[in-house]
């Protein structure tokens, strides 16, 4: 029988390294990495053996002090972040504080640095993680890395190598992805002494497309659409191949904040709004600005991946910059966005995939009828015109609770309260076994609500009510406990006082069983809940709007051509500029 034990250190290392790296790749991004978050604005990259011999990265960064050679390569040990806080507005390209260990563990590592404030520089050698003393070297102020005989001491490892030359071309990948984000940073790649690619660094917009047409191409470079757009914390530029153009290579790269991703949220967007004009796979480079808040990049070992958290709003924003962005070069361009019978066809059911299986959580539609189907002879004109898919472009928001959007040149003003209080309604107001779009959304901690006897015998007689709207409340002599809601009140900020408030309605609402018998409660329920919404929402942002929009177009498709009575109003611009043009006081 073998006994449990604590790893020696040595080893502890050694398995690190191997989630961390797994080829010369690995560690030539790790290192730029620690060159870019260093303030670097040249990095030189020498390899040799496609880097199985030998990888040397040189910057000319802001160093790391004599002090700290030494504590820079044990585990853990960064100056990127310093608490638990630090972990939800990571700005740095790395923060793990692994790389430097990790590569030293399973290679012959030669590190020398000056940071400006010192007058010479320092270096310091470790080989399988073991280090030697520092000693005084000549160097210019920034680092170099050198990383000889990977895997040397882990002969499993080394045998799995790729050859030179595969293992040269994804180093000579990586380093075109990385210059793509990077435009304000020279890179120079060396192999075997012999200079390979050298993308200088681009200041003005001459050099930015020069260098875009080193990397991507002269055929992208040349037909490409620029994209722009801004909306509060989060900004979205970049290029996307025109639809009129067939291109060959495979050009698909994603960066939210300089990093680059893989997200089939974003794809799925640009694909989305692409195939308005064309059913062929869209080539572009996006770029994603956004507050670190509202992302969490801390979900994968290499960070390839992150996770959105307002989703919905970045796969609207990003449509919506690449539909306009295409709609508008259309001056420039003769792209065709009006698709044949078949292309229509394709496209709705592509889409109607898509949206099942990223987003959607039951394939059904609800459909929504007026009161009085009469009201579609009074809907505002031209508005049945719209995009069949899209309620149209959020231009602002208009406190305290109107959105004004445009949709073919014509302006709306839109009521979000009123549309919030119908989803809640339709939502809310039928059996939770017998309505398919009101998800439960659990709590990962639930909420404890203390209740006194006479309000426990109470709600437990009400429980198929709470059941039924999509509550999971579990009750016990103590009190109850808050486990899940109804998804569609899953934006309520103070979600305690809600519950509290509400179970309180509940209660003042016992005495009266023929109302609970004729499903009346239920129905008063609901509109108390809309009430208790409307009355703790002090304003209405723009991230909010767009979940608005995004739920009625995605649950409610029927509301773009009928929409419920008294939400959205058509504004006479036409007049307001008739009045400016026929005014002639100065």
């Amino acid at each position: 029988m073998s006994f449990i034990q604590i790893l020696p250190p040595k080893v502890v290392k050694c398995i690190a390294a191997g989630e961390s790296i797994q080829y010369p790749t690995s560690i030539v991004k790790e290192l730029l990495e620690n060159s870019l978050d260093a303030n670097a604005t040249s990095i030189y990259i020498d390899i040799e053996c496609g880097g199985n011999k030998s990888i040397c990265i040189r910057d000319n960064g802001h160093g790391i002090n004599k002090s700290e050679m030494k504590i820079a390569l044990a585990r853990h040990a960064t100056s990127k972040i310093r608490q638990f806080d630090d972990l939800k507005i990571i700005k740095s390209m790395g923060f793990r504080g692994e790389a430097l260990s990790s590569i030293s563990a399973i290679s012959r590592l030669s590190l020398t640095s000056r940071p400006p404030n010192q007058n010479e520089a320092w270096k310091i050698y470790c080989e399988g993680g073991n280090t030697t003393d520092i000693f005084p070297t000549a160097h210019p102020i920034g680092t170099s890395i050198e990383v000889l005989d990977i895997f040397y001491n882990i002969p499993v490892k080394r045998k799995i190598l790729r050859t030179d030359k595969t293992e040269f071309t994804h180093i000579t990948t990586l380093v075109r992805c990385i210059a793509l984000a990077w435009f304000n940073v020279t890179f120079i790649l060396r192999h075997h002494k012999e200079v390979i690619h050298h993308y200088k660094l681009a200041k003005t917009e001459k050099e930015y497309l020069l260098r875009l047409n080193s990397l991507c191409g002269s055929t992208f470079t040349k037909n490409s659409i620029s994209i722009y757009k801004k909306e509060e914390d989060i900004i979205i530029k970049g290029w996307i191949i025109n639809p009129t153009v067939t291109i060959t290579s495979n050009i698909q790269y994603i960066y939210i904040n300089k990093r680059m991703v893989k997200d089939l949220l974003i794809n799925h967007a640009v694909c989305q709004a692409f195939y308005h004009f064309s059913l062929k796979k869209p080539s572009y480079i996006l770029y994603l600005d956004i507050d670190p808040n509202l992302i969490d990049i801390n979900i994968h070992p290499n960070k390839k991946s992150i996770k959105f958290y307002q989703e919905r709003v970045i796969h609207h924003l990003i449509y919506q910059a690449i539909f306009y962005s295409l709609k508008n070069s259309a001056i420039y361009f003769p792209i065709k966005s009006i698709r044949t019978e078949k292309e229509t066809s394709d496209f709705i059911q592509w889409q109607l995939e898509q949206k099942q299986k990223l987003i959607l959580p039951h394939s059904n539609s609800l459909q929504y009828q007026t009161q009085d189907q009469k009201n579609k002879k009074n809907l505002p004109e031209n508005f049945l015109k719209m995009n069949n898919k899209r309620l149209g472009r959020i231009l602002t928001i208009l406190k305290p609770c109107y959105a004004l959007i445009e949709s073919f040149e014509k302006i709306y003003l839109f009521s979000l309260s009123k549309a919030e209080s119908y989803l809640i309604t339709m939502f809310l107001n039928s059996t939770y076994e017998n309505n398919p779009y009101n998800s439960i959304h659990r709590l990962i901690i639930p909420i404890r609500i203390p209740l006194r006897i006479e309000e426990i015998k109470i709600l437990k007689n009400h429980e198929n009510l709470l059941k039924n709207m999509g509550f999971l409340i579990t009750i016990d002599e103590n009190g109850a406990q808050l486990k899940g809601l109804p998804s569609s009140l899953r934006q309520i900020n103070n979600l305690q006082n809600f519950i509290i408030d509400f179970l309180k309605y509940i209660y003042s609402q016992s005495y009266d069983i023929l109302l609970y018998k004729n499903k009346l409660l239920q129905k008063n329920a609901v509109n108390w809940i809309i009430n208790w919404i409307e009355s703790h929402t002090t304003h209405w942002n723009y991230f909010k709007a767009i979940d608005l929009f995004y739920k009625i177009e995605l649950f409610f498709p029927n509301w773009i051509h009928t929409p419920p009575p008294n939400i959205i109003v058509t504004l006479n611009i036409e007049s307001a500029i008739d009045s400016l043009r026929n005014n002639n006081d100065i």
